[in-house]
């Protein structure tokens, strides 16, 4: 009986195998004739598993779920006739927050924070006084953050977790 080196394997998304042999990596062809194949078949005929792929998520796929989920928007309760409206938060919804938070800090700076400005959120247009706004986005800092600090949490982990879309990883 032949003593089979160390090895260990596994497939890859590809199909093809990765089988370490005796600390060596090899990429194999499941189908191949070769002398590493076949000493793989042998290291499987005496009862050993060839590991199944396991998708492992890059960093990019993590930053777009946690886009996805910035850009799904939060309730925000004017408190008054307003009710609640749903206030966007896409790349150009955060443009546009720019504009309209430059707008409201210049007329706060020069006492006018009566001043109304006409904006339009996920439910429809609102009236909003400059003074009014810092409330806006005090809210959105409490909806954003935290998707912010789990987002990092995340990335910092080795691996990312497979199921890191999961809503136990979220706030």
């Amino acid at each position: 009986m032949t003593t089979l080196p160390e090895i260990t394997a596994q497939y890859l998304s590809s199909g093809m195998i990765e089988a370490t042999i005796d600390g060596k990596t090899h990429t194999l062809v499941p189908s191949s004739t070769s002398f590493l194949a076949r000493l793989l078949r042998a290291w499987e005929d005496e009862g050993n598993t060839i590991a199944p792929y396991t998708h492992i998520p890059t960093e990019l796929e993590l930053q777009e779920e946690r886009n996805r989920r910035l850009e799904a928007g939060f309730p925000f309760d004017f408190g008054d006739e307003r009710g609640v409206h749903t206030i966007g938060t896409t790349p150009s919804d955060m443009e546009g927050w720019d504009e309209v938070s430059k707008y409201t800090e210049a007329l706060r700076a020069q006492g006018q924070g009566t001043t109304v400005i006409n904006v339009v959120t996920n439910t429809g247009p609102a009236s909003v006084a400059a003074s009014e706004w810092p409330l806006v986005l005090i809210a959105a800092g409490e909806f954003r953050q935290p998707i912010w600090a789990a987002y990092f949490a995340l990335l910092y982990q080795s691996p990312i977790p497979a199921d890191f879309t999961s809503d136990i990883h979220w706030p």
